[in-house]
């Protein structure tokens, strides 16, 4: 149980594609905790709109685990906890519709980057309240 006396906080830095997943997991695993993401450019994830040509490629249906050169075995752990159909789920969960292409690409259907980034900062925002200072 949990007291609501104790308030415990989690600072995110960065508001990549790593940084707003890892504060989504925390704040989806453990939701009382509170999560403040930090940014320094004007909005959360300015590199995935350039993912893709524009079009965000969000995930590939290979396996990634053949091409790492370093420790496979810790690149295993991860890939076989989140795959990519975690990836296309949660999209598509948010009501994004997601493609494959030619290689096992995946992108959205629209072909924007900015759906996937609109997906992302509601659920930030709107559905788990999380706190997104950018530092400009």
């Amino acid at each position: 149980m949990h007291n609501n006396n104790n308030i415990h906080k989690v600072v995110v830095i960065g508001g990549g594609a790593a940084g707003t997943f890892a504060a989504l997991s925390i704040k989806e695993v453990c939701p009382y905790i509170e999560v403040i993401l930090i940014e320094r450019n004007h909005k959360i994830g300015r590199k995935l709109y350039i993912t893709g040509k524009g079009r965000c490629n969000l995930t590939n249906t290979n396996n990634p685990i053949s091409k790492i050169v370093s420790n496979p075995k810790f690149t295993y752990s991860i890939f076989s906890q989140f795959t990519y159909k975690d990836t296309v789920s949660f999209f598509e969960s948010h009501g994004l519709d997601i493609i494959e292409e030619r290689g096992g690409r995946m992108f959205p259907k629209t072909n924007k980057s900015s759906d996937v980034i609109d997906v992302i900062y509601n659920e930030l925002i709107v559905v788990l309240k999380l706190l997104v200072l950018f530092l400009l």
